[in-house]
């Protein structure tokens, strides 16, 4: 590029390789019984499947007792692989009995296998062993009422443990409470087999359904009342949402409907609740049925999905659904259809044999991967049934979501030279982005090989390249890209002659520079040299280009060794001081000393720490907070101050601050209270007209851990955010009764004075059907609340032990604000065949090296969705998108 150089324009090239095609499902492979199969069980949960292991059941299968005597009707449940649909084992009860129907229903979670028996029992068991690990059968509550009528009809689980739907369940001698004849509860089993609370209506109506369809995802289960007659009319249906043991909403159609049965089948995917009602009628269709879209945030209507008009009356489209990620099978009488949330994409699956009335009976789903039975059909291998497994299914991502490709000719390069990877990426509240790459092939030398481009301008185009001259010097590669909120990008670059930083504006048409080590400019009047740049952020005040915590050379424009640190914005050609050292601080009699390399900018606010030069040295530095260009600095918190709700602990040093547009967010240490307590996080306003300044304790060290069992307590703190709202995010690590390296850190919330544990390491991941967090690796978020968190994976094989993860703190409902699956190492993507994920990155340049998540800086996240990038065998793509 030249000087200060027009960027080129490259955008047929961008538009083709963002051109993602629809793939068609790729025809089953029948699972291979073993001789002498009996028939499958025809229930609605037939069959299972997690990204490891398929489960089908043959619930009147004749199996042997440890005598070698033949029970009858015992039955049987048969495990195979979910990638290649191989048979593993059986799974029996130790003590068959005959005509105990084992394997009538069956679901997975994790490695645990949980079959249900004669309608009553659950067993739970290890995959890889078969053993038997606990059985349960439902028969009273906490209190001892006796439970009647306690039939298991519908199970669902989670790596967390079981619920068992019990739709015609009730308690005798239980009337104060309003309970009802055959109302239904939900069993809770946790994943060691103890039970807890049941779940029921409270307003419930003698047989109802509630129970007859279940769902759960970490906190929340989702419940169905197909026969809930709702303003009168019969078996319109019902569904209600819990979070933990409490209820928090209900979903309904905008109108009841006498004989829908809204909620015959219920799932939970990423961020959505799906629910079928089976006896919808269409205009000359009866009983078509229909399936409903629901956001599991705000519980709002996204879309209806009507059954195909290739499906006559009798469908009953919706009476069997499973979802996983963005990926929803919907069965039928006699078909399946595969919808993507994502692209709205509905898609019929085929057999390769003859299909009856019974194909989509049961239906499960996976990252990779799903499974329907056809309970009716002949000439498979079992006696009656046959099961279909549809490998590689992949996911259709929006439409300009792929920004880069590797392999590809990157743009301002010549034909020849593609990208060979992705390096640190930023994005703008407009959605653009601004990224790094590196370059091989073609003109790509070790001087050319990495550069920055972005499509903030009308094309997608490259900003700057390793081995630019601007002036007379030559550049490295481009770091630290970031956008300012009027969407122009900035990022730095480092001439290799002189080795000076020095900061760049790319205005989406040009690139000028604005700052450089060793150049000199206009600083509050008077010419000063930049010695050393040490942070910078996007300035949001209208006329500033960058807030930058810089050094000046002594001897330039009257700087000395007092006075050469200081905060100041670029303006034009200009610099304005916001903070300087020697002048007086906002403490009354006290100068500002060495003022901190770090520095926070938000919403016009500007929040710095800063050494005291006059103060004694138990009090001699402090934490500041402004607004720009107005002189109204105030200390939030000084060194020695007693820090709230610590004991005697008093404050010594600041590490990092995080700001929005009336508080700010510190990490500090502490002395001189407790031994142990040496830590902790706090936020700060000011109250009264601006007259007071208020400190909150948001999590201190040895503190009870939010959400967490008792005694478990903060231990270390990492990154903080603090979004536009005022709720704080913060990852951290924590200490107690059965921590391990395996589950001591987590994600909290922090709420209006509560700290709620959205995410912990070793738990379940919200709709990943089994596999539970391994390590968090990434966390961004977006001012507005929405936030992402790449996590790896345990529990499940190495080809899919990673995923991105996304949740949104702006809802009521705490079970709402826990981050889901978005996607998962192994899932197949279009691009434009199905080709399976090898790796998933999100970059870290928006994390300040003392752990500050909103500072200015760039962000992974907004509302335009995620910026990530997915690796694949033949290569990577950049993807700004909401899969």
């Amino acid at each position: 590029m030249e000087g200060g150089g027009v960027m080129k324009t490259f955008l047929v090239l961008f538009l083709a390789s963002t051109s993602l095609l629809t793939a068609g499902i790729n025809a089953p492979v029948e699972l291979v019984f073993p001789a002498g199969s009996s028939y499958i069980s025809p229930s609605y949960q037939g069959v299972a499947m997690n990204d490891s292991y398929i489960l089908v059941g043959f619930h009147y299968a004749d199996v042997k007792d440890g005598s070698g005597k033949v029970v009858p009707g015992a039955g049987e449940v048969q495990v195979f692989s979910a990638t290649t649909g191989q048979f593993i084992r059986r799974l029996k009860h130790p003590k068959p009995m005959t005509g105990a129907k084992f394997g009538n229903r069956v679901v997975l979670c994790g490695n645990l296998a949980a079959v249900l028996d004669t309608n009553l029992r659950v067993n739970a068991f290890d995959i890889s062993t078969g053993n038997l690990k606990w059985s349960y059968r439902p028969t009273d509550d906490t209190e001892a009422f006796v439970l009647h009528d306690g039939f298991v009809d519908h199970l669902s689980a989670d790596a967390g443990g079981v619920k068992l739907g019990m739709s015609t369940a009730w308690w005798i001698n239980y009337p104060g409470l309003g309970f009802y004849t055959a109302q239904g509860f939900v069993g809770q089993v946790r994943a060691d087999g103890s039970p807890t609370t049941m779940l029921y209506e409270s307003d419930a109506q003698a047989m109802g359904g509630f129970g007859g369809s279940t769902a759960v995802a970490g906190n929340m289960t989702v419940v169905g009342s197909a026969q809930y007659d709702v303003g009168g009319e019969a078996n319109s249906g019902l569904v209600t949402v819990f979070d933990g043991s409490t209820m928090i909403g209900h979903l309904n159609p905008a109108v009841a409907v006498a004989e829908d049965q809204f909620g015959c089948a219920v799932a939970i995917t990423r961020d959505r609740i799906v629910v079928g009602a089976r006896g919808t009628d269409l205009p000359g269709r009866g009983n078509a049925g229909r399936v409903y879209v629901f956001d599991k945030t705000n519980f709002g209507l996204v879309t209806q999905i009507d059954a195909p008009a290739e499906l006559g009356a009798g469908a009953r489209f919706g009476e069997t659904l499973a979802g996983h990620g963005s990926r929803v099978l919907i069965g039928g009488t006699g078909s399946v259809w595969s919808y993507d949330l994502c692209s709205g994409d509905l898609l019929r699956l085929t057999s390769t044999g003859a299909t009856t009335t019974g194909f989509g009976r049961s239906v499960a789903v996976c990252s990779h991967s799903a499974v329907v039975a056809d309970s009716d059909a002949t000439g498979g291998t079992a006696s009656q049934g046959r099961v279909y497994l549809y490998r590689h299914l992949s996911r259709t991502l929006p439409a300009y979501a792929v920004v880069a490709s590797t392999n590809e000719t990157a743009p301002g390069c010549k034909t020849g030279t593609v990208f060979a990877g992705f390096g640190n990426t930023a994005q703008a509240t407009n959605g653009k982005v601004l990224h790094l790459a590196t370059l091989k092939g073609g003109e790509s030398t070790s001087a050319t090989n990495a550069g920055a481009w972005s499509n903030q301008g009308m094309d997608y185009a490259l900003v700057m390249r390793k081995g630019d001259e601007f002036g007379s010097d030559v550049l490295s590669a481009p770091i630290q890209p970031f956008f300012a909120n009027d969407g122009t990008g900035r990022f730095l670059a480092r001439y290799v002659e002189s080795q000076k930083l020095a900061i760049f504006r790319d205005s989406g048409t040009t690139v000028s520079q604005l700052l450089k080590e060793g150049g000199s400019l206009v600083v509050n009047g008077k010419h000063e040299t930049i010695a050393k740049i040490h942070d910078v952020a996007g300035s949001t005040e209208a006329s500033s280009f960058v807030t930058v915590a810089a050094s000046s050379l002594p001897g330039s424009g009257g700087v000395t060794l007092s006075n050469d640190s200081h905060i100041s914005r670029h303006i034009g050609v200009s610099m304005v001081n916001e903070a300087r050292e020697g002048l007086e601080s906002a403490i009354s009699g006290v100068n500002l000393g060495q003022i901190s390399p770090r520095l926070a900018v938000e919403a016009g606010r500007l929040a710095y720490v800063a050494k005291l030069a006059n103060a004694p040295t138990t009090a001699d530095s402090a934490l500041f907070v402004k607004s720009l260009g107005i002189n109204n600095t105030r200390a939030m918190a000084v060194k020695g101050d007693t820090a709230p709700s610590a004991g005697n602990a008093k404050y010594s040093s600041f590490v990092s601050t995080a700001i929005n547009g009336t508080e700010t967010v510190f990490k500090a240490t502490l002395k001189g209270g407790a031994s142990s307590i040496t830590s902790g996080l706090w936020r700060t306003a000011l109250i009264n007209n601006n007259t007071q300044v208020a400190t909150y304790p948001v999590a201190i060290r040895l503190q009870q851990a939010g959400g967490m069992p008792n005694g478990v307590k903060y231990s270390k703190f990492m990154e903080i955010f603090i979004a536009s709202s005022g709720g704080i995010l913060f990852r951290a690590q924590v200490t107690g009764p059965s921590i391990t390296p395996n589950n001591d850190v987590g994600i909290w919330l922090h709420s209006q004075g509560v700290n709620h544990l959205l995410l912990r390491e070793g738990a379940p991941v919200q709709g990943a059907n089994g596999p539970k967090v391994g390590v968090i690796q990434r966390v961004s978020m977006a001012k507005e609340g929405r936030y992402a968190v790449l996590v790896s994976l345990s529990g499940t094989p190495s080809s899919a032990n990673q995923a991105l993860l996304s949740g949104n703190f702006l809802s009521s409902a705490t079970s709402k604000w826990a981050p889901s699956l978005v996607l998962q190492k192994g899932q197949f993507v279009d691009r434009p065949t199905a080709t399976p994920i090898k790796g998933l990155k999100m970059s870290a340049n928006h994390i300040d090296a003392s752990g500050s998540g909103s500072k200015g800086q760039a962000s992974q996240v907004s509302v335009h969705g995620l910026l990530f990038v997915t690796e694949y065998a033949s290569g990577k793509d950049l993807i700004l998108a909401n899969p």
